[in-house]
């Protein structure tokens, strides 16, 4: 539950912890942090930060260089440890800040002692933090700022000049505080922010919750505060805000450590994972693939820096891990292609030592803003055991400065085989009658879940669900197609057929009815095929997006193919462009059939892939609706024409 000890590593001899928890992010925050006063980066542990050193007359703050976007909610914990020390009291504290202060980052600091280092303090030193609320845990009672709380309180306060904090007197505007705490101590906190955005950005709530992490590992509640509603812009004047941390002691002082668990909101960029059949010549990267024993798979991992809050520069990880039962890493096959914002691209092989027993990890050096990076790498599949039906995997990407996200999963839907072995051999005294040896030796099964039809029988599989998809002779090479007729063989002999599950084409596309002069025809449609369980219709599996032709009612038009794994149901639908409206669809088991207007159906289609043997042919029709207008209105579709009333019409058709 806690790591090893810290006593000669903490940033003062005094120090009474002797243990730091063992969740503690992996982050080196010594880059993160614009730094200000005497706060720093623990010198030895670089996922602790100490927001002053336990002395007299110290301030502190720092702050993150990446802004929070509070159009989004964000949800942040660190382990606190705070303790007197040698001092005779503890004080006087530390806060986690929010604020849109307009000066420089190096500059956003206030006042010594009762300050906190971010409140305006009596004297010639003055200043505060402006556009900010922060979360201050007070452990010493000043009669000035505190005669309205009491003891040591947590409180989320409004940053304001001395004057003012010493009228407001404010702890309780925006929550309830939590007062008469006991928290100078050896036992860390877990100290838990998080922002509930609620309108995107225009208003939201800050909540706090503390609790103590006991020597076991457990947690125990101290408090929570659960805050107002708050206006960003009245608070902030902005929606995106640095964060961080402030510390000030005067007379008394105290020893304070923040280390790091959930770093706040990161924009990582974008991750996107792809899979492709080497032995099936799938020529594109898809969401989703098929694959029998003894295939070849390939993976893409892909990358885009688009965050607009990176860094100069980052190294990031790539994560991920392969399934070891079902598959097995193919040396030598890993690449990674680097595309940099200065146009360059570079291409090189990854060491196989970035494999571990089906874990890679992988980490890539100077990555800017706007960089992309492509890792490719192949598997082989294995005998696919009964348990299995699908593969689902992601990769991730972690980085010191605490940059982490994880891409969407892709699947490979694993195709069981059965291998039915019939022998043929000479009748004894008969040489040109051919009989079949249907002992249960002679019947082989492979791992699936094909049952046998009486002791002596051959196996037998439903011709509708499953085919044959190759054939050997006496052992020798596999062929597809017909298999061999048994009264022509002249020998004894044995023949494996191997069987997979059988796959069904769905071949689709859009067509534009009762197309205007004055309205732009889509040449693309954009759709989205779901497919489901058929025992269980209201679960997804899979959700694909994809664009095919979109064609006028009298021009050539072609048809998109996409295979489907059989006893599923699917619904396909389209986004329907502006000024057009859905009129139907048309499905038939043939081409020729396809565009037969009298079988037009409305709506959607959801069609049972169980229910018939055949490939779909899909038409999906649209029109224009102009809504009873006798306009057009551009830009909806990136075009530009001369308003003008479209002659003859005056309601939809």
């Amino acid at each position: 539950m806690y790591a090893d000890t810290l006593s000669d590593e903490l940033p003062s001899p005094n120090t009474r912890a002797s243990y730091y928890p063992d969740d503690i992010a992996e982050v080196d925050l010594s880059n993160y942090f614009e730094i200000i006063g005497d706060a720093r980066v623990h010198e030895m542990r670089k996922n602790i930060v100490v927001p002053i050193p336990a002395s007299t007359s110290k301030v502190g703050a720092m702050w993150g260089k990446r802004k929070i976007d509070l159009a989004k909610s964000f949800d942040t914990a660190m382990y606190m440890w705070m303790s007197r020390g040698s001092s005779r009291s503890l004080a006087d504290g530390v806060t986690f800040t929010l604020h849109n202060d307009a000066r420089d980052l190096s500059q956003v600091i206030g006042a010594v002692g009762q300050g906190i280092s971010v409140y305006g303090g009596s004297g010639s030193r003055n200043t505060y933090i402006k556009n900010a609320l922060t979360v201050e845990i007070d452990p010493y009672y000043n009669s000035d700022y505190d005669r309205d709380v009491r003891g040591t309180h947590v409180a989320i306060m409004k940053p304001g000049s001395y004057a003012t904090m010493l009228t407001q007197r404010a702890h309780n505007k925006y929550g309830t505080p939590l007062q008469n705490l006991s928290i100078d101590d050896t036992d860390w906190k877990l100290f838990r922010i998080s922002w509930e955005t609620t309108d995107k950005g225009i208003t939201g709530r800050l909540n706090v919750s503390l609790q103590r992490r006991n020597s076991n590992g457990t947690l125990t509640n101290i408090g929570t505060i659960k805050s107002n509603l708050i206006n960003v812009q009245e608070e902030f004047g902005s929606k995106l805000v640095n964060w961080g941390f402030t510390a000030s002691s005067g007379a008394l002082y105290g020893e304070y450590n923040f280390a790091m668990k959930d770093m706040p909101q990161i924009e990582a960029g974008k991750l996107e994972k792809r899979v492709r059949n080497i032995s099936k010549n799938e020529e594109f990267f898809e969401e989703m693939t098929s694959a029998r024993q003894d295939q070849l798979v390939e993976y893409e991992l892909s990358y885009d820096n688009s965050a607009a809050d990176w860094p100069t520069k980052e190294n990031l990880s790539f994560l991920d891990k392969i399934d070891n039962e079902a598959m097995s890493y193919e040396r030598g096959s890993t690449t990674v292609l680097f595309q940099k914002t200065t146009g360059n691209i570079t291409e090189k092989k990854v060491p196989d030592t970035c494999w571990n027993e089906g874990d890679f990890r992988y980490i890539t050096e100077d990555v800017r803003e706007g960089d992309k990076v492509i890792i490719r790498y192949r598997v082989k599949t294995k005998a696919i055991p009964q348990h299995k039906k699908e593969i689902k995997n992601t990769f991730e990407i972690q980085s010191v400065s605490g940059i982490r996200s994880t891409s969407e999963a892709v699947s490979v839907h694993l195709q069981t085989m059965y291998t039915i072995t019939e022998k043929y051999q000479t009748k004894t005294g008969y040489p040109n009658t051919i009989i079949k040896d249907i002992q249960p030796e002679s019947i082989q099964e492979k791992e699936g879940g094909a049952k046998y039809q009486g002791e002596a029988k051959e196996i037998i599989l439903d011709e509708l669900i499953y085919e044959c998809i190759y054939y050997q002779i006496n052992d020798g090479s596999e062929h597809s197609g017909v298999r061999p007729k048994i009264e022509e063989l002249e020998k004894d002999t044995t023949i494996k057929y191997t069987y997979a599950p059988k796959k069904r084409s769905l071949f689709i596309r859009q067509r534009v009815l009762n197309s205007l002069s004055e309205l732009v025809v889509p040449n693309l449609a954009i759709m989205k095929l779901q497919l489901k369980n058929k025992e269980l219709p209201h679960e997804v599996i899979q959700t694909r997006n994809f664009f095919l032709d979109s064609t006028f009612d009298d021009q050539e038009y072609r048809y998109m193919p996409t295979t489907i794994v059989l006893n599923k149901t699917f619904t396909l639908q389209t986004i329907v462009p502006q000024n057009y409206k859905n009129v139907g669809y048309t499905v038939a088991s043939r081409k020729d059939q396809a565009d037969n207007m009298s079988e037009l159906k409305p709506g959607v289609p959801t069609l049972d892939l169980s229910e018939n043997q055949q490939d779909y042919w899909i038409n999906i029709y649209i029109q224009p609706d102009l809504g009873g207008s006798p306009y057009v209105f551009p830009y909806s579709w990136d075009y530009k024409i001369v308003w003008q009333p479209i002659e003859g019409w005056n309601t939809p058709r």
